[in-house]
């Protein structure tokens, strides 16, 4: 059966992961909800070859990349191109090595790392899926859909880029509880969270010691203020 995946809070990932990992964490939920409706429930299949995903026997979706699983009995993870198994010149795997390259030149061990160990983690599993989401987001798309193998033992997600599915418009009466669950997923810098949704979604943004601004082009503005202390204290849409 699929798994919901959405973000959570991790402990102890890095340093360089939490950085950029929060600027596009409040957008990466967003595309989680929109993703999670619109697949809805069921069995999962995937065909390696074509890079089809079909949920429940009869939803098909196009442009699915297999990144990686998750396996619960140890608590690690593994990426894809760390797995001997896998042919990646095939078009629904070919892409995850973007992640690694990207890892690679950010110095970013979680995307680097072909095998990572969660088990020191609260919650190992949502651990995971966190650094998985933010990692997807790299190679565009609708988000990630993680389903059970190996008889439960194991989870594998799959990155989904498929153009008929809704796109990611700015999310205008959503946007503050967005951005609210994304500063508990990397309550670290609650500006920079704030600073990546508005970037996202093309607002223009000015900042004080105080205030967040942003004015897009097609008339929507978000104000964001912050104590002294840096905390996100309200969010204004307009």
């Amino acid at each position: 059966m699929s798994e919901r995946g959405r973000p959570t809070r991790g402990g102890v990932h890095s340093p360089e992961f939490e950085a950029f990992g929060c600027e596009g964490s409040a957008a990466a939920i967003h595309r989680q909800e929109i993703l999670i409706d619109a697949l809805g429930d069921g069995h999962v299949q995937f065909d390696m070859h074509d890079g089809v995903m079909t949920v429940g026997g009869d939803r098909t979706f196009h442009g699915t990349t297999l990144l990686g699983s998750f396996s619960h009995l140890p608590r690690t993870w593994l990426w894809l191109w760390e797995n001997p198994h896998f042919d990646l010149t095939l078009p629904a795997f070919s892409r995850v090595r973007e992640i690694r390259e990207f890892g690679r030149r950010r110095r970013i061990p979680e995307f680097a790392t072909g095998h990572q160990d969660f088990s020191g983690f609260p919650d190992p599993y949502q651990a995971a899926t966190t650094m998985v989401i933010a990692a997807a987001a790299l190679l565009g798309g609708n988000g990630v859909h993680a389903y059970r193998v190996n008889d439960g033992q194991g989870s594998a997600f799959l990155h989904v880029d498929d153009p008929r599915l809704p796109a990611d418009a700015f999310p205008r009466l959503d946007a503050a509880r967005l951005i609210m669950r994304a500063i508990e997923v990397f309550p670290a810098d609650h500006r920079r969270v704030v600073r990546g949704f508005a970037a996202h979604y093309g607002f223009r943004i000015r900042e004080s010691g105080a205030v967040i601004d942003g004015r897009h082009a097609d008339g929507h503005g978000l104000t964001a203020g912050f104590t002294a202390d840096g905390l996100l204290d309200h969010v204004t849409v307009n």
